[in-house]
């Protein structure tokens, strides 16, 4: 099962903003419509990236080509109708390990072609497609294919080995599956294809935690011990720890500081999940699964709760030494993180880090395809104009929430910044976005004594904007930008 799915376009420019995009439907996965940061990218190792991005459009219609008299590369294709830029893309799958290989053709467009559905009839093997909406004709028009490829009816292609794993697996997310799931799932934590260890995950967390807690805490191998703790702070919510069959102990030394908006049974779970986490050798581990490494941390606080300035300490202490990293994705994920747990060299080294930040906007769109509505893509064509920086913002929008390590001069450093932000363009919600970081972190560190100051310099004033020099690096605190 594919879908074409959707955020909010008014989030162009953001660092969280993500173009329309095909999505393999699997059992278990993280679809649908999410507007502002909550979006998450795309290398959380507990979600799956898009099958294929698209870009700017607002999706409507969608179709496989089964039953159509087209040649066979069409009759397995996937359809979707973007209303926005009148244009139909032909996605074209092929099977790649336990997922699908996705590649976009644009099969349909015009201008205006405001496309609202797609059916294939059973009947002629013609496709037929609908336009119209917001004042616009509405008119139907068929597709038939001339030429001299065959037209009979294609055969499914051959199923991986890996696929009929997949599906073997997701039979465990069924109502009923008894405990014998956990063994058949447990191996595949530590396979290389991420459907695999996604699907087994998945059957593991519908098990009572009482069942699988030790193996997930003693787990030895790397990749199976973080996906196992990502499944044990997913599912160790307070309507699943009831079955744990009482209450739980922290490891001795562990802080018995209260868990914000968590239980005592909270803080037992999450510690002994960082304990076990705290066995992993970051330095050791290849980018992919560092990111995945911290996403288990980030789970282990969303899930179950900040615990105590103790075990805080013990977080800072092992992620300060390797902040910033040479990877871009990476270093957003730690100033967060480190944000969180009350660093103290945080803020002075993100702040070294804004000079060089690399200018990381992509292409939103085409020249092509922005034409076929200028109207709409206004916003792209200011994001291409002002190249908004989205790592400078992304790090900015995590010291918002910074409270240590501050000093008069990082401060005004930091307040400086959004007045040369401010000249930068993008969706609806750009503006929005900067004013309400700006507002948050006033409230969250600014000194009454300084508020007045820092409220002026960052507030909307052209002549700080074209004199604005980002602060320089600290020793030690450099990183390059990929």
């Amino acid at each position: 099962m594919l879908t074409y799915d959707a955020d909010m376009e008014w989030d162009m420019g953001s660092p969280w903003y993500r173009p329309t995009r095909i999505n393999h439907v699997v059992s278990g996965g993280e679809y649908g419509w999410r507007s502002g940061s909550g979006k998450w990218p795309a290398f959380y190792e507990d979600s799956l990236p898009a099958g294929v991005d698209i870009g700017p459009g607002s999706p409507t219609g969608t179709v496989f080509g089964t039953g159509a008299k087209f040649p066979e590369k069409y009759q397995r294709a996937f359809y979707g109708n973007d209303w926005t830029y009148g244009t139909m893309y032909a996605i074209h799958c092929t099977p790649q390990g336990a997922g699908l290989k996705m590649e976009k053709e644009e099969f349909v467009s015009g201008k205006p072609l405001p496309l609202t559905d797609v059916v294939i009839n059973p009947v002629d093997g013609a496709m037929y497609f609908a336009i119209g909406g917001r004042r616009s004709q509405s008119a139907l028009y068929r597709v038939t294919y001339a030429g001299k490829e065959s037209t009979a009816p294609a055969k499914p292609y051959a199923v991986t080995s890996e696929m009929k794993q997949r599906r073997e697996l997701e039979k465990l997310h069924e109502d009923g599956t008894g405990p014998e799931a956990i063994d058949k799932a447990w191996p595949f934590l530590s396979s290389k294809d991420h459907n695999l260890r996604f699907a087994a995950r998945v059957a593991i967390e519908r098990q009572p935690i009482a069942l699988w807690k030790d193996r997930a805490l003693a787990e030895k191998d790397t990749q199976a011990s973080i996906e196992a703790l990502i499944a044990l702070a997913r599912a160790s919510q307070p309507e699943n720890l009831q079955l744990v069959g009482g209450p739980l102990k922290a490891e001795p030394g562990a802080s018995s500081a209260p868990v914000r908006d968590g239980t005592p049974a909270d803080g037992a779970v999450q510690q002994l999940i960082l304990t076990a986490l705290g066995r992993i050798d970051f330095t050791k581990l290849d980018g992919d699964h560092q990111l995945q490494l911290i996403r288990a941390y980030d789970l282990a606080f969303t899930r179950l709760g900040k615990p105590g300035a103790e075990v805080l300490a013990r977080v800072t202490a092992k992620f300060d030494m390797v902040y910033p990293t040479p990877d871009s994705a990476l270093n957003r994920e730690l100033c967060q993180l480190l944000t969180f747990a009350g660093s103290k060299t945080v803020v002075a080294k993100t702040l070294g880090m804004i000079a060089t930040a690399k200018d990381d906007i992509e292409e939103i769109g085409s020249a092509d395809l922005l034409a076929r509505n200028t109207g709409y893509a206004r916003a792209a064509d200011d994001v291409h104009k002002s190249r908004p920086n989205k790592q400078q913002i992304a790090f900015m929008f995590a010291l918002r929430n910074a409270t240590t390590g501050w000093t008069p001069e990082l401060r005004t450093a930091y307040f400086g910044w959004f007045p040369h932000a401010r000249t930068w363009k993008g969706g609806n919600s750009f503006k929005g976005f900067l004013e309400n970081t700006r507002k948050e972190a006033l409230e969250h560190f600014a000194p009454p004594a300084e508020l007045a100051k820092l409220d002026e310099i960052s507030s909307e004033n052209e002549e700080v904007a074209a004199n604005y020099v980002a602060p320089k690096a600290r020793a030690g605190t450099t990183a390059s930008m990929t």
